[in-house]
């Protein structure tokens, strides 16, 4: 599995959103094996005064939510700079007929690019 020679990293793992701290970054889904089981994304992790917190995955019967996560850091000037891993996040369960979800940063589920048709 690999896009364009990108080879995707193990993501960090976040287990919780802090309402205060966290920010929800934008992802793509670049690929997935064959039997639905890990998803290749690209997904934006960090920016001004901000550090990588992880991907936060729920997975339900009906849906499955990919939320990447970053801290923002104090009101100060940084040199903190935007960065956009490609990593493969490993589910508990093929994905299915379920859906795949994008948590958007004003709190509403949207539908994320298309998933590629195996």
């Amino acid at each position: 599995m690999g896009i364009a020679g990108l080879k995707p990293t193990e993501p960090l793992v976040a287990t919780s959103y802090d309402a205060g701290t966290d920010t929800i970054g934008d992802w793509r889904l670049m690929d997935m094996n064959d039997d639905r089981t890990k998803l290749v994304i690209q997904y934006s992790q960090g920016g001004p005064c901000a550090t990588a917190k992880g991907i936060l995955t729920a997975e339900t019967s009906t849906a499955v939510a990919l939320v990447p996560l970053y801290q923002n850091g104090p009101a100060t000037p940084c040199a903190a700079v935007l960065s956009t891993p490609v990593s493969t996040v490993t589910l508990d369960e093929p994905l299915g007929d379920r859906e795949l979800l994008h948590l958007a940063d004003h709190g509403t589920m949207q539908s994320p690019t298309p998933a590629p048709t195996r």
